[in-house]
């Protein structure tokens, strides 16, 4: 520990050189020796935040094994004590006297479990608060609350393994961008680094064809062109530190995406960053719109990679870019009109700038929304002190690229028709999106509205996203079912377009400041059950088709929809046993909350085998999230344990009444009524006897997490708390 602390206070160069140093200011003997400065920077990496973060989970771990084997302990010593088994009882008293509480301290116990033992709401915080660094406050918007629904019962089968047996392990590409990251002392030694030229010009394109889509605040054609000097002229990277920047960081982004299915070369990102890191300083020094874009790129950066600092945040790196896009005047729409008496020549290339700013403060926008959704904190740019127009339309005028651009074809063609079009749909769904959240979801609890005008809200916010996505058939977009096209970027997709609307649906009707927000109303009910479905079926498709974003803000958001899915499963098979016990009791049943179609048991596993695919993909990147579809594994034992024990123990006919097949196409959209059929295939009304087939797959898909059929042990009792 003394030479480890020791070694924290050595200078860079006796830090790298792994030598003793003197720690003599204002240089040691060894930099004085050798002729260099002596240094003394901060090193993120020392923290060990990962270290803690396994230490903290380990921990939870074994206080809920504990409490589970207490719990099996008392429960064993009342049955040897019911059957007379006195030296039996005798032995386990005495291991009680060790390891269990006394008897009437049990209620207390169990007060402890249920309040510490919510593993889902857990992992929800922890998705939500990786995304933007530093972990203080969550809102609704989060999915905070909804998470809180689902208390799980531990299975003792399962409390003996590790659930992540990597938690003790240093993260995989933390250690690897340690290793394969240097700081660049000279700009011959950055240059030196940097990727071949094909190799560049296929980043750049991959970066113009899918990232710039939805984020267009750089100009296409100078970004080419600034390429094509880095690599004709000798001293041009040293020369253009702002270009050399950005270029830099763009082949950070690209590699980050290019990689995705491939993600052990994704320490080249970090490369790629860590030599714009180095001119940072330098670029910021411009200040104005090129400081933003800097900044911009940043924000970017960290929304997509897997392998950040844990000294810098997303959340105030885009504060800082927000107040500095404010600052410059962008959510104004003044700061755009052209200049009087101008040359033509000049009137062009000005209004190129003003479209640049114009496209810079709606980049910033779509990010604010998207970290403020996440987070579910207050937005920093507010949509009534905003009149900034969008990008027209008509400013394209270039020739489009084909179904299947090729690297030649993008960087001849980089400002293509469909890219004003795509990028000004995407952000009418931020502006929705941020509607929700300061309508709904960020007002104070005194404040909130009534339940009517709730209502009236909630109304009004779907006919909207309605418009949005009546729009979205006016898109260039693409078949995802073509394998063999190359462009591989979502925003051109159909699938991607549903699942933000059926998300929207999802967050509209998710819980503000309690349980209570839900309406327990059938209708609510299956528009839940009903997009949460759609939109795990948009994401499995999306992956299946290469073309999921692997990012933190994906994997929080795959996690929410299927929190959504169980919640309204667990809702209408709990309601349903009530309304059964409470007809075999002779007392009237209330209105509850019902599926207006019931979901056969084969539907029910296919969608959360859809779901648990998608989330492993996603979560294996990060060592924080790879619990998440561990929690959703056993999330999907609890709901197949409550719809096997409900359609077991009652004959049930699920083809509704006419006046049910009315309500429910009210409750959907009307483009959703023909295919709802064909989204929720009836059962038969006796219990399929080859349901437990399905679970011959599990382990595969799972992992050894799931290697136990629930249905085989049957004293697990693996429900929900009721």
């Amino acid at each position: 520990m003394q030479e480890d602390q020791l070694s924290r206070l050595a200078c860079d160069r006796c830090y790298r050189r792994k030598a003793r140093c003197d720690k003599a200011l204002p240089s040691c003997s060894t930099c004085i020796n050798a002729g260099t400065a002596c240094c003394y920077n901060a090193r993120g990496g020392l923290g060990r935040g990962d270290v803690s973060e396994t230490l903290e989970r380990r921990l939870r771990q074994l206080e809920n094994k504990n409490r589970v084997l207490s719990k099996r302990l008392r429960e064993a010593q009342l049955a040897a004590r019911a059957a007379g088994e006195t030296t039996s009882s005798e032995v386990l008293d005495a291991a009680g006297e060790m390891m269990d509480m006394p008897d009437d301290n049990n209620e207390g116990a169990d007060k402890s479990e249920a309040e510490n033992d919510n593993e889902v709401a857990k992992e929800v915080y922890s998705l939500s608060l990786h995304a933007g660094r530093p972990r203080q406050y969550l809102g609704s918007a989060s999915g905070a609350i909804l998470a809180n629904l689902f208390a799980l019962s531990r299975r003792p089968g399962r409390i003996g393994g590790d659930s992540n047996n990597n938690d003790d392990d240093e993260d995989y590409f933390r250690r690897s961008a340690a290793a394969n990251g240097q700081r660049y002392s000279s700009p011959e030694m950055a240059k030196s680094a940097l990727p071949a030229e094909p190799l560049a010009r296929s980043l750049l394109a991959a970066y113009l064809s899918h990232d710039h889509l939805a984020f267009p605040y750089l100009h296409p054609k100078k970004l080419i062109n600034s390429l094509i000097s880095m690599y004709a002229e000798e001293k041009y990277y040293e020369s253009h530190p702002v270009e050399a920047f950005a270029l830099d960081m763009i082949f950070a982004i690209a590699t980050v995406q290019v990689h995705r299915f491939s993600w052990q070369s994704l320490p080249d990102a970090e490369t790629h960053h860590e030599r714009a890191i180095s001119k940072l300083g330098v670029v910021l020094e411009s200040g104005g719109l090129i400081a933003l874009q800097t900044i911009m790129l940043l924000c970017q950066y960290r929304m997509l990679s897997v392998s950040y600092s844990n000294s810098a945040s997303l959340w105030h790196l885009l504060g800082m870019a927000t107040r500095l896009g404010i600052e410059l005047g962008l959510h104004r729409e003044a700061v755009y009109r052209l200049p009087a008496g101008l040359s033509p020549a000049d009137e062009d290339h000005v209004r190129q700038e003003l479209d640049i700013k114009r496209r810079c403060f709606w980049s910033l926008f779509q990010m604010d929304r998207i970290v403020s959704n996440t987070l579910g904190r207050p937005m920093s740019i507010n949509l009534v002190e905003i009149d900034t127009e969008h990008p027209a339309v008509e400013d394209d005028g270039e020739a489009s690229w084909g179904p299947s651009p090729s690297v030649e074809d993008i960087l001849q063609y980089p400002h293509w028709p469909a890219n004003t079009k795509i990028f000004n749909h995407i952000t009418w769904h931020r502006i929705i999106t941020g509607k929700i959240l300061s309508d709904l979801h960020n007002v104070p609890k005194s404040r909130m509205p009534d339940p009517q005008t709730s209502i009236a809200i909630k109304k009004q916010l779907a006919e909207e996203l309605d418009q949005w996505k009546t729009g979205v058939a006016s898109l260039p977009l693409v078949d995802a079912s073509a394998t063999r096209i190359k462009d591989k970027s979502n925003y051109r997709t159909r699938e991607w377009y549903n699942l933000l609307y059926h998300n929207c649906i999802l967050m509209l009707h998710r819980p503000i400041h309690s349980l209570q927000d839900i309406p327990q109303t059938s209708e609510v009910l299956t528009q839940i059950y009903y997009f949460s479905q759609q939109s795990i079926s948009s994401y499995a498709d999306l992956h299946k088709a290469r073309k999921i974003n692997y990012a933190w803000v994906t994997l929080h958001a795959v996690f929410l929809v299927g929190l959504s899915y169980v919640y309204a499963l667990r809702t209408h098979f709990q309601n349903k046993r009530r309304e059964i016990k409470g007809l075999g009791d002779g007392w009237p049943s209330p209105a509850r909350a019902l599926l207006t179609l019931e979901p056969s048991i084969s539907q029910i596993v296919s969608d959360m085998r859809a779901c648990s695919t998608v989330l492993v993909a996603l979560s294996e990147r990060w060592n924080t999230g790879r619990g998440c579809h561990e929690v959703f594994a056993r999330l999907s034992d609890a709901v197949l344990t409550d719809a096997s024990e409900y359609f077991m123990g009652t004959k049930i006919q699920t083809r509704p009444l006419p006046n049910q097949e009315g309500r429910l196409n009210r409750h959907l959209p009307s483009g959703e009524q023909a295919s709802q059929q064909a989204s929720w295939p009836l059962v038969s009304s006796d219990f399929d006897p080859n349901y437990q087939d399905y679970f011959g797959g599990f382990p595969e898909l799972f992992g050894d997490h799931c290697d136990d059929n629930i249905f085989l042990h049957p004293q697990f009792g693996w429900n929900f708390e009721s």
